[in-house]
């Protein structure tokens, strides 16, 4: 079994390792619970003012939150429900995944490892959680009293206010951004979480580079920030309708627009994600083009890149 992964602005194989949720302690097993899925797209959705197809892959969640690409499709939550969805790729019917015995509380951001390892962020729980490719849960962040500071503590140990957005580092390390604290969180290989301040006024979303450094969102102030925690600089201004953000390797950044754009680094090159008037979060799906979790539609959709735009 093989997954895709980025590197140097091309795509490179490596062999799926199963490999279990880094932490310590018992994981435990999914709840068997029987939920009706959300209802696939039977057919291509074509809007004529734009010269591309749109895919409706998945329609009916409640409030869509987060979004990723992993080796067997993509993953979605619905804050809402607190479900997380499988779409599987290139097609057949979206799946529930079974939750932890204690449930999902809020699942919101979403993000995975180069070991199929996949992380849930729980707004409303406080905390992240994380599937193993065998269906195994374990907290992984959160859940204690701890605030977050410099000092390291067990990740566990960690309270968190509002785990809004995730991201995996080339170095298999685990960021959160906690809006509630307005910190950034680094859970590492050892198990012990870090907290810094992020920066900006109201950050709420976040990337990994490949190139190592980190990309903060404030959507309130338009600000792009760029690098690591204490060597923060000012990468896009004027962002106004951000809403998310994203990476690719042909871009130093790329932004998520309200209405449905993507902004493409600084040299203002766009894509319009038609058909998706309330985007609440992305995500490349090279060689197939772009996805979109869109809050008004109440699903994903899948869209193909115009001729030469990528």
């Amino acid at each position: 079994m093989m997954r895709l992964a980025r590197r140097a602005g091309a795509l490179a194989l490596w062999p799926f390792v199963l490999a279990a949720c880094p932490g310590s302690g018992s994981p435990t097993s999914a709840s068997s619970a029987a939920v009706a899925p959300p209802s696939a797209g039977a057919a291509p959705l074509v809007l004529p003012e734009v010269a591309t197809t749109v895919h409706l892959l998945l329609e009916g969640l409640v409030a869509p939150a987060g979004l990723v690409r992993m080796p067997e499709g993509l993953y979605v939550s619905d804050e809402a429900t607190d479900r997380v969805w499988l779409q599987p790729l290139p097609a057949g019917a979206a799946v529930p995944i079974p939750g932890p015995e204690s449930g999902l509380d809020g699942p919101s951001a979403l993000a995975g490892d180069e070991t199929g390892n996949l992380f849930v962020a729980e707004r409303r729980g406080r905390r992240v959680v994380c599937r193993d490719p065998g269906g195994r849960w374990i907290t992984v962040l959160g859940g204690g009293d701890v605030p977050p500071g410099e000092a390291p503590v067990r990740a566990t140990d960690l309270a968190l206010e509002d785990p809004g957005a995730l991201a995996v580092d080339d170095a298999g390390s685990l960021w959160v951004l906690d809006a509630g604290w307005r910190m950034l969180v680094r859970r590492g290989a050892d198990g012990r979480a870090t907290a810094w301040s992020a920066p900006g006024s109201a950050p709420a979303a976040l990337a990994a580079h490949a190139d190592g450094s980190l990309l903060v969102l404030d959507p309130l102030t338009g600000v792009l920030y760029r690098g690591r925690p204490g060597s923060w600089s000012v990468a896009a201004t004027g962002l106004s309708r951000a809403v998310g953000v994203l990476v690719h390797p042909r871009y130093p950044w790329v932004v998520l627009e309200a209405g449905g754009a993507l902004l493409l680094g600084p040299d203002g090159e766009r894509l319009e994600v038609a058909g998706s008037p309330r985007p609440v979060a992305g995500a490349w799906m090279d060689p197939l083009g772009w996805a979109v979790a869109d809050a008004a539609r109440g699903g994903v959709l899948l869209q193909q890149p115009r001729t030469g735009a990528r």
